[in-house]
């Protein structure tokens, strides 16, 4: 099965950083945690700013450690319950941090945005967000990816921070 038809499938642990219909998705996996997603999330901002026709679609894809987890349980209850536009601002603040990202630094910051303490820890911790991450993690593997970040656009897999001009010209592809 081809990735773009892998992630249509597994749609239900997709949400989106910006709202638009767009006319091509970028899907990126990503850990709060991995140096190299946080060089990469300026060129995703600038894609979504100079691109009104592209959806990004970001999936959780924690594997560097329990706090990666414990990001990504508090990154997906903060959608669950705000929406992904308050989402987007949370992941742009998260990943943007220096050192590592944990719960406690993900609920502050959640906090800091307004969303109550209680009503997100009950949600980050329920049966709901850890089968979005099982899925995430199952669906990383049977597409073959194997570190963060990795896009997805159209049938195209990238792998790492490949920088704005790769992922413009795979985006050029896909819309073909």
């Amino acid at each position: 099965m081809s990735p773009s038809k892998m992630l249509f499938f597994s749609r239900k642990t997709i949400w989106r950083w910006e709202i638009t219909a767009g006319d091509v998705t970028l899907v990126e996996f990503f850990d709060f945690n991995c140096a190299y997603c946080k060089r990469a999330a300026p060129d995703v901002q600038a894609l979504v700013a100079s691109d009104p026709n592209l959806r990004v679609v970001l999936k959780d894809f924690p594997i560097l450690g329990e706090q990666s987890v414990e990001a990504a349980k508090v990154g997906l209850a903060v959608k669950r319950l705000m929406g992904a536009v308050v989402a987007g601002e949370f992941h742009k603040r998260l990943i943007g941090l220096q050192g590592r990202a944990d719960g406690r630094r993900a609920m502050e910051l959640a906090e800091e945005l307004g969303i109550d303490h209680q009503r997100l820890e009950t949600e980050a911790s329920g049966k709901d967000i850890e089968t979005i991450i099982a899925t995430n993690l199952a669906l990383a593997q049977r597409l073959g990816l194997t570190g963060t970040p990795s896009f997805i656009v159209g049938d195209s897999i990238i792998e790492g921070e490949v920088g704005v001009e790769l992922l413009r010209k795979a985006i050029k592809a896909a819309r073909q």
